[in-house]
């Protein structure tokens, strides 16, 4: 798995290079976010994940991890998420957690009013 990171503004885009994100690769998926969250704690940071077809539960609960890790406060969103992957974030809901949009550029414009509230 490959896994891309850039700056664009005051933003931080992972773009995921691979079909499937599934157990093998979670635990290297879940410790990269976390890098990158605490690299720049106040960098927003979009997920793109254009290239990936599939998600497991595994990866997911990965992502949800590193998303909280030690009570993060960090702002993520997901974009360009294929029908496959949008459908399991719908299911599991979880844009009540995190924005989820459908092009990178929309993510990349997005205002800090847009970011659901956090507990």
């Amino acid at each position: 798995m490959r896994l891309n990171t850039r700056k664009v503004d005051m933003r931080t885009v992972v773009e995921v290079d691979t079909n499937d994100l599934d157990a093998s690769i979670a635990k290297e998926f879940k410790n990269h976010l976390i890098e990158v969250f605490e690299q720049d704690p106040d960098a927003a940071v979009i997920l793109d994940l254009s290239k990936v077809r599939f998600i497991d539960s595994t990866c997911l609960g990965a992502l949800l991890a590193a998303f909280r890790h030690n009570g993060s406060k960090k702002k993520l969103a997901v974009a360009e998420p294929q029908e496959p992957v949008q459908h399991v974030f719908d299911v599991v809901r979880l844009s009540k957690a995190m924005p989820v949009y459908e092009t990178v550029v929309e993510a990349l414009l997005m205002t800090s009013g847009e970011w659901p509230a956090r507990s």
